[in-house]
């Protein structure tokens, strides 16, 4: 019987904290700050010890600390913890409790719709998949009920990756980098440094699928000791790339890109990813390429709402930074974008140097709105308003552009500001969407 604490009570410490229980380990709870008390409570009934405090007394009789994702390493609880007993994350003790094979999904960009994009696949193709990790479901759940026969599909964040120790998917897949999170890594270095933990345990039977257009990941490929599948939606590869509207995987022609509902460049760096797992794990294009087809956009995503006259709205509220953004504004005509949300420490030059003519109009909402309209303002965009809330945003930017054009929520912005998570936020574009329906209806 080992002494675990569990530190962080959301999602994944609850469900690391029952894994624990049913193993008969001695599990102690610790959460600072706000948790589900009676979720806590069914695994105190179940003879959890919950905490007040951490005593020395009590570390010292620790083997184990299982942390959160949303607890950084850094903080000063877990690097004192640090000092007496091993850290590890709620994805390693999944990962170490599990017979199932493991194909991974990381990038700053798109681990969700490739993670389940992957998932939708294996499972139209008759394999036993399930999506597992950041997309929502935590990695212990289910973990230690698997068998060799099944295929988890984790998407799997840099928070995460901070605690890995063993680690190792036989598919690791990297998306794409850039800046994001530089509040919790400090700098990009790290970040991408963080991200290549992925593959930091793989051998020659591993396989790593790469974005060939990325030129960061291009060049920390080196260190990577597994197999190399390279994907582009730019060039041939040894992998998975785009010719003539085809997705391809080497020589052979897999989906009609025309046929797929997934919008953007960076969708097709998502499918040709997953285009290469799949084949990797030995589906036939037939299966395939009816996942491919059938496969509709996840929410938060891309995702069109409806449309009031002729004037659409989009929710992309999951694009919560620069490099996220970018790719959505290449697809639509006539765009009034609404930016904003609480600060990641990155900065938004890019977006506004690349800022295409189709945006014709910016609502800033946010904690970061002057830091957005300061960077607006040194390229010259000055086409901008200012929202004192969320739902005054989506206001704003209907009355912008109508009678004809885009609203587009791609915010560039965690949101925790105004919301708990960008899910609430994008429930939030289509309450308010919902309202402006009605109201318009009623004139």
């Amino acid at each position: 019987m080992k002494n675990v604490l569990i530190c962080g009570l959301g999602k994944s410490g609850v469900s690391s904290a029952k894994l624990l229980l049913r193993q008969e380990d001695r599990v102690f709870l610790f959460d600072k700050g706000d948790f589900d008390k009676e979720q806590v409570k069914s695994l105190t009934d179940d003879g959890a010890i919950l905490l007040d405090d951490l005593t020395d007394d009590l570390i010292n009789k620790l083997n184990l600390v299982v942390l959160s994702p949303g607890i950084s390493i850094y903080d000063e609880i877990i690097e004192n913890l640090a000092k007496k007993t091993k850290i590890i994350g709620e994805l390693e003790l999944g990962f170490q409790n599990c017979k199932a094979m493991t194909v991974a999904v990381t990038g700053t960009n798109g681990k969700t719709t490739t993670s389940t994009l992957i998932d939708y696949i294996l499972n139209k193709g008759g394999k036993n998949s399930y999506l597992l990790g950041n997309v929502g479901t935590a990695f212990t759940s289910i973990a230690a009920d698997l068998t060799e026969n099944d295929i988890c599909v984790v998407e799997t964040s840099s928070f995460q990756l901070e605690t890995v120790d063993t680690y190792k998917p036989h598919i690791a897949c990297l998306l794409n980098l850039s800046p994001d999170h530089l509040d919790r890594h400090g700098s990009f270095a790290c970040y991408a440094d963080t991200k290549f933990k992925i593959f930091q345990n793989q051998t020659k039977q591993d396989f790593a699928v790469l974005n060939a257009d990325d030129k960061t990941i291009i060049s920390g490929a080196k260190k990577i000791k597994s197999n190399i599948t390279w994907f582009s939606a730019h060039k041939k590869t040894n992998g998975a790339y785009c010719k003539d509207g085809w997705l391809c995987f080497k020589d052979e022609k897999i989906a009609e890109v025309s046929k797929t509902s997934l919008l953007g460049e960076h969708n097709l760096q998502n499918m040709l990813c997953a285009v290469a797992v799949c084949k990797i794990l030995g589906l036939n294009n037939e299966d395939i390429r009816e996942g491919l087809y059938t496969f509709q956009p996840i929410k938060h995503r891309l995702q069109k709402v409806g449309s009031i006259g002729e004037v659409d709205f989009i929710n992309d509220s999951k694009a919560t930074n620069v490099a996220s953004v970018l790719p959505a504004l290449g697809i639509f005509d006539s765009v009034s974008l609404i930016l904003g949300g609480s600060d990641k420490n990155c900065a938004f030059d890019d977006l506004f140097k690349a800022m295409p003519k189709t945006v014709k109009y910016c609502v800033f909402t946010g904690e970061t709105q002057n830091k957005l309209a300061e960077a607006a303002r040194k390229y010259n965009f000055t086409k901008f308003f200012f929202a004192n809330d969320f739902s005054s945003a989506v206001r704003i930017a209907y009355q912008s552009i109508r009678p004809k054009g885009t609203v587009l929520l791609s915010p560039a912005c965690a949101s925790f500001d105004e919301f708990e998570n960008f899910e609430q936020r994008g429930e939030q574009f289509v309450k308010v969407y919902d309202g402006l329906k009605n109201e318009q209806a009623k004139v």
